[in-house]
């Protein structure tokens, strides 16, 4: 049973469990039962109500931080051109604006309001590393079936089935921060080569590129205050590690003709038709008018540009939002990074704020970012955002290995 690791009593009587679990049950539609049944709707009614519950908490309260403040801006912003595009009739592009509408809000609260919940309860001492940790195998089983469904669908729709780009690679990204809350270094190392093996497996150049970099800061964060000799050590470690996984994907994975053809792809500088998104949305923003450009043109105004999504948070949010809401994005920005660097926080806490940071930011370039932040990342960020990772200082890649060989 997933959620063998706790009783029915420790389960029920603490809201983050009752939270993390309705997150699970909500993924687990189109494996576990039906996808968009009465199970999931109910399971995000109940999601979006404690999320919103938070969010009124906060945003009655003076005190909040700066990250708390951006955030309450945008859910503020992102809420106005909902409802407006609500409020309005007919279609763009072959679409009921009351659906763009709600699907522009349900995405954007799923993404953002959890962040608060979980920074509320880790406030409240619902939300402890400990606890979270007992939720990691628990993640990895929902990703996993998550990205093993969605494989099989896509596969389905394929006339040939010689490939397939799997989206459920974001979501095993965004699976590495949780692996740095499991106790022994081996454990850390081994969750984090899985989650980065299958986002090479999903062929999702994007989130590939995010992972080296993600692994690449890692590294340098465990290394950075070792001596010398440790150092040296821990390097020459992760070089055999990486040296073995490389001769198994040469061997296996590097020889499949999909992968070819995207790597072809990738050095040619294609871009999956992104390019042309972002030159047609752009060159929608530039012909509104004053008050268009500096409001934007509502809730999915690409919509209108490209009929699609920009697959960029930076001109997504300055086509529908404006210069406004493109200002108000970079002050979100600004204060996440802020909150990395806070000294009040542990080294844990600020290496894992900043790796959450670095796959936020650079995923926002070239897709959605804001409105697409999964609860496996932000119940780390809300737990980080009140030093919750101090209790793990020692516990670190890094110093697990500098203990072994000391």
């Amino acid at each position: 049973m997933i959620l063998a690791s706790f009783s029915i009593k420790e389960l029920t009587r603490n809201p983050c469990n009752v939270y993390l679990a309705l997150w699970c049950v909500y993924y687990l539609q189109g494996t576990l039962y039906a996808e968009g049944s009465v199970i999931s709707q109910f399971a995000l009614l109940l999601i979006l109500a404690i999320s919103f519950n938070a969010f009124i908490k906060y945003y009655s309260d003076r005190s909040k931080s700066f990250f708390i403040t951006m955030i309450t801006f945008l859910v503020l912003l992102y809420t106005i051109h909902g409802i407006l595009l609500l409020m309005s009739f007919g279609e763009t592009k072959g679409f009921s604006n009351t659906w763009i509408a709600t699907e522009y809000l349900k995405t954007f609260y799923m993404s953002i309001l959890p962040i608060l919940t979980f920074y509320r309860y880790s406030q409240q001492g619902y939300l402890t590393a400990d606890l979270l940790r007992k939720w990691v195998p628990v993640f990895i089983i929902v990703a996993l079936l998550c990205y093993y469904r969605y494989q099989r669908e896509t596969l389905a729709k394929l006339v040939s089935e010689e490939g397939v780009t799997n989206n459920m690679g974001y979501t095993m990204l965004f699976l590495i921060p949780p692996m740095f809350l499991l106790k022994k270094g081996w454990q850390q190392l081994l969750g984090v080569i899985m989650c980065a093996l299958f986002v090479i497996f999903s062929m999702k150049r994007g989130a590939i590129l995010i992972a080296v970099v993600v692994l690449l800061v890692k590294i340098y964060q465990e290394q950075k205050k070792m001596k010398f000799i440790y150092k040296v050590s821990f390097l020459v470690f992760v070089c055999i590690v990486v040296f073995i996984v490389f001769v198994y994907l040469e061997d296996t994975f590097f020889q499949d003709d999909y992968f070819q053809n995207r790597l072809t792809s990738t050095l040619e500088g294609k871009a999956s038709g992104r390019d042309n998104l972002a030159q047609n949305c752009l060159a929608y923003y530039e012909q509104g008018n004053i008050i268009q450009q500096l409001f934007g043109y509502g809730a999915n105004g690409t919509f209108s540009a490209a009929s699609n999504w920009a697959h960029s948070d930076w001109i997504e949010i300055l086509v529908d939002q404006g210069v406004l809401g493109l200002f108000v994005y970079i002050c979100f920005l600004l204060s996440f990074y802020h909150l990395c660097c806070n000294k009040r926080f542990s080294k844990t806490s600020r290496n894992t704020l900043t790796i959450i940071f670095i796959i936020f930011l650079i995923r926002s370039i070239f897709s959605m970012s804001v409105n697409d932040l999964n609860f496996f990342s932000s119940s780390v960020l809300g737990l980080c955002m009140s030093d919750g990772m101090r209790s793990l200082e020692a516990k670190t890649l890094g110093n697990t290995f500098r203990k072994r060989i000391g």
